[in-house]
């Protein structure tokens, strides 16, 4: 496998959105709490899709 998955991509974008989400509390007037659940909306949202939407399926066919 050379490639990269959604879930790969997936995995990837969950902590780099929380860190956005602080990064944008630290530096505005927000609180890093705010700022943490800014992040972490949309990272929510991202476990949702790949959990029920595009849930991963078995492909040996068992």
């Amino acid at each position: 496998m050379d490639t990269i998955s959604r879930y790969d991509l997936l995995l990837a974008l969950v902590p780099t959105l929380l860190l956005l989400g602080l990064l944008v509390g630290a530096a505005s007037p927000l609180s890093l709490a705010h700022g943490a659940a800014l992040g972490a909306l949309p990272a929510a949202a991202l476990v949702g899709y790949g959990m029920f939407v595009e849930a991963p399926v078995d492909s040996t066919g068992r």
